[in-house]
């Protein structure tokens, strides 16, 4: 009797001792656009449990103060979203149909740029926890596209209106020879009414006078940082006798991010767990001693 204990209170210590959580993967799209292409986003939680009970499922918004989303796995009524997903979940939505991990994530049916930010998916349990997180991005697309002038001979003027978040400039040229150099650009940047930003940027172009047998080649490219999102354009600068020209103009967007709804972020901004590699090994030889064990008692 004395050795059955024995075993049984080795077998509780190994059990309660290597109990882990593993997140496999979060995922989280980089960059949803306002411009009714997406109406949807499906943000998920991956995990697997070793040796573990008690498991709680909670989602964080930009740190982990401020809480939106709890699920405890076998208790549906459990689920409850709060915060900035507060009434915007569908009540329908789920991510598997095992009863163990069908609320882990969640489905976003009213889509609003405040919904940028970091999401922190963090599994706990009654020995072990683990966390992932990673940005998502609503961006609101320029209203008109971009604009892009000569003026006077001058100056270059780029500007993009209705974006959001706030958006950055890049001018740069292209010699003749194909040599790229990045240029400096005064930059005004204002917040509407609305909460949209409209940028312009300008750059004094007198010094790039040159032979009427060159040319210079002007670009501007708006883009919003987090996302895929740009916007580029290009102005052909003909020689001394000012006989500019306008070629080539084109307006770029990469609709990869627009038209993939399941692209998600590469970027993972933060992932706290113990090392979990290697448990499934740990856990044969901890079964291989253990029965080692008992062997040697009986």
């Amino acid at each position: 009797m004395e050795k059955l204990h024995c075993c049984m209170w080795l077998f509780v210590f190994f059990s309660f001792a290597y109990s882990k959580i593993i997140i496999n993967e979060l995922s989280v799209p980089k960059s949803i656009p306002l411009n009714g292409t997406i109406e949807i986003i499906d943000l998920d939680c991956k995990f697997q449990t070793v040796n573990e009970s008690g498991i709680e499922v909670k989602w964080f918004f930009n740190g982990e103060y401020e809480q939106i989303y709890q699920w405890v796995p076998g208790y549906n009524d459990s689920r409850t979203a709060m915060g900035i997903l507060k009434d915007r979940l569908d009540p329908k939505f789920k991510v598997t149909n095992n009863s163990d991990t069908e609320y882990r994530g969640f489905r976003i049916t009213d889509i609003v740029r405040e919904l940028t930010g970091n999401y922190t998916c963090k599994i706990s349990g009654e020995t072990d926890e683990a966390s992932k997180t990673k940005q998502m991005v609503i961006y609101s697309p320029a209203k008109s596209g971009i604009n892009f002038i000569l003026n006077n001979n001058e100056f270059i003027i780029c500007s993009g209106n209705g974006l959001y978040p706030e958006p950055e400039v890049d001018f740069y040229i292209l010699q003749g020879n194909g040599t790229k150099i990045d240029i400096n650009e005064d930059q005004n940047i204002e917040v509407d009414e609305d909460g949209y930003y409209n940028i312009n940027a300008t750059h004094d172009i007198t010094e790039y006078n040159h032979s009427s047998t060159g040319s210079i080649t002007f670009i501007c490219n708006i883009s919003i940082p987090g996302t895929d999102y740009f916007l580029f354009k290009e102005i052909v600068n003909i020689g001394n006798d000012h006989d500019q020209t306008l070629t080539n103009v084109t307006i770029e967007e990469d609709l990869n991010i627009t038209l993939t709804r399941n692209d998600t972020s590469a970027e993972i901004i933060s992932d706290t767990h113990r090392d979990n590699s290697g448990i499934p090994q740990l856990s044969t030889s901890l079964l291989a001693i253990f029965i080692s064990i008992l062997v040697l008692l009986y």
